[in-house]
């Protein structure tokens, strides 16, 4: 697990209730491919930091939930 995908597990875990009662085995495979989707995404963009992007990432997909 890189920095980047640590950082995106952290922040999912505040913004997602799902993915904080899935168990942790599932969780580290699940990782790397939400964050490929948060990278292929909108909100994956070179103005603002990699934190804040992931932030309105997460945002985004919880106000559609």
């Amino acid at each position: 697990m890189t920095y980047s995908e640590f950082l995106f597990c952290q922040l999912l875990l505040l913004y997602s209730q799902e993915h904080k009662d899935m168990p942790y085995d599932l969780l580290y495979e699940a990782i790397p491919d939400l964050y490929e989707e948060f990278c292929n995404s909108k909100f994956n963009d070179l103005i603002n930091s990699e934190y804040d992007c992931i932030l309105n990432y997460l945002s985004d997909k919880n106000d559609c939930n």
